[in-house]
């Protein structure tokens, strides 16, 4: 990791990053890649209680200074000056309490699971401090990279929606000068969140991903150290994968894998003709696709894609029978009005990753699918 300005301090920027990211707590995870440099942390795991408060809202009340904030109508156990405080849950564990506000009468009391993050990177001036662009590229980076390598539809990737319940805490750490005699990455670890304060702004919401892990496992520690590789290499979804993991928070979260479907065989389709034109001269030299091509799903599936399946190493055959198990599906829903379960969802969902896989990544990261020699 290189830094080519001076490094004023570091941006650390925390969340409570509502969803389950099932990484070992106190791990931190290198990103380096030409848009996007710094240090994410692994703070922990907790399991809040969550008041869904309807019929309220936060008020300004008049203060001998002005105004203050206040809670319309005062939740039991919450300081009324505060939006959050410790409480136990069910299952007597002390953790944080969020307040959350509709407009019907009630109150409902539940707990949750959130994931406790740190974003660090290095600015070169205070102006530049005041930019959280950042936050949101490494973020994404980190999470579509963990969604990629273990996938798990509980944890949702989704722009621009904000989530009022997960703000974010901000704070400058300027560097001393034994801070700047040592390596980025080793300062950007040691600095410490000192005073953070509070954004209106927040992350993206998330899903729910409750399901137990057993701290020190072998599994975990491999999910980390793989997920610890990708990220610290420069590894990036490129834009159509980045769109499938956003259709799979489309069929299993927001319970429409009717669109999911259609829009992923769209995005196939997009990818197959753009990799066909990028590898022409190679195709044409291989004789596999002699007629003139011609803009159906027939021709796409039965001649075009195990032709450009042929250049690399890898089961065709079992790519081929995914890929038109896909398509039968497609023209099913697309046609004759078939409502797709979860399981053919998730066929479609899957067969385009791996395609897509195979054409977009860069050869590292594609396992036994690698170019066959020119």
């Amino acid at each position: 990791m290189v830094i080519e300005y001076p490094a004023l301090g570091a941006v650390i920027v925390h969340q409570y990053y509502p969803g389950f990211v099932d990484l070992p707590a106190g791990s931190d995870y290198l990103i380096d890649s030409p848009d996007a440099q710094g240090l994410i942390r692994v703070a922990g795991h907790v399991r809040p209680l969550v008041i869904v408060d309807f019929n309220n809202e936060l008020v300004n009340r008049p203060h001998k200074h002005g105004v203050h904030t206040d809670i319309k109508r005062p939740i039991r156990g919450i300081n009324r000056s505060a939006i959050s405080a410790d409480a136990v849950g069910h299952e007597g564990r002390k953790a944080l309490i969020l307040a959350v506000e509709k407009e019907i009468n009630g109150r409902i009391f539940h707990q949750d699971i959130y994931t406790s993050l740190e974003v660090r990177w290095e600015v070169p001036t205070e102006r530049a401090a005041q930019d959280l662009r950042p936050f949101d590229r490494l973020l994404v980076r980190f999470i579509s990279t963990y969604r990629y390598l273990n996938p798990d539809t509980r944890l949702i990737l989704r722009d621009g929606i904000p989530d009022d319940s997960t703000p974010r805490r901000v704070a400058l750490y300027p560097y001393s000068d034994a801070d700047l005699q040592s390596h980025p990455v080793e300062r950007l670890a040691r600095a410490p969140a000192k005073d953070p304060q509070l954004s209106i702004l927040s992350y993206h919401t998330a899903g729910r991903a409750l399901q137990d892990h057993a701290e020190g496992s072998a599994a975990l520690a491999t999910r980390g150290k793989t997920l610890a590789g990708y990220l610290a290499s420069g590894f990036a979804l490129p834009e159509t994968l980045l769109a499938i993991e956003r259709l799979a928070n489309l069929a299993f979260t927001l319970g429409q894998p009717r669109s999911a479907v259609v829009e992923a065989m769209s995005i196939l389709e997009l990818g197959v003709l753009a990799h066909q034109r990028k590898v022409l001269p190679q195709l044409d030299a291989s004789g596999k696709v002699t007629k003139e091509n011609e803009p159906t799903w027939k021709f796409l599936i039965n001649a075009i894609l195990p032709a450009l399946l042929d250049l690399y190493d890898g089961d065709k055959g079992g790519v081929m029978r995914q890929a038109q198990r896909a398509l039968d599906l497609r023209h099913k829903v697309a046609h004759a009005g078939h409502v797709p379960s979860p399981e053919d969802a998730n066929l479609v969902l899957s067969c385009v990753r791996t395609i897509l896989s195979i054409f977009e990544l860069p050869e590292i990261y594609k396992g036994n699918w690698k170019r066959k020699p020119i």
